[in-house]
């Protein structure tokens, strides 16, 4: 999207949580990925920032050793999660890249600018 063209012509590169949320809601909580369940909900819905900030893994299909992980460890992108999963695949979490699959026309993987952004909410301490 250009919401992260936008924010990177603003300057810096560090995302807000609208931001974040809007780029999880449209990318990772869509179709039968991350609405919960299954797997964690990163819909752009109430409580999706406790759902990240300081929180562990949920669902049924939650690779074990990721349970005991945290998806948004503020101010340090390398132990965040969900940093880690949008660059590449994270052992003991998933086997692929996420959006699972990306890198098809139909399921792109999240651009640099994009990871940025994120990476760059993450390190200004995840503030809501």
């Amino acid at each position: 999207g250009n919401g992260g063209a936008a924010m990177m012509a603003a300057g810096g590169g560090t995302g807000t949580f609208m931001q974040v949320a809007a780029l999880l809601g449209t990318s990772c909580g869509t179709g039968m990925c991350h609405q919960g369940g299954a797997h964690h909900d990163l819909r752009n819905s109430t409580g999706l920032y406790a759902r990240l900030v300081s929180a562990m893994p949920v669902g049924t299909n939650v690779m074990a050793a990721c349970k005991a992980k945290t998806l948004i460890v503020p101010k340090d992108p390398a132990t965040s999660v969900i940093s880690q999963v949008i660059k590449a695949s994270a052992m003991g979490c998933t086997n692929a890249r996420m959006p699972d699959n990306c890198g098809t026309a139909a399921r792109p993987c999240l651009t640099p600018a994009q990871i940025a952004m994120i990476d760059g909410w993450i390190m200004a301490g995840a503030p809501m």
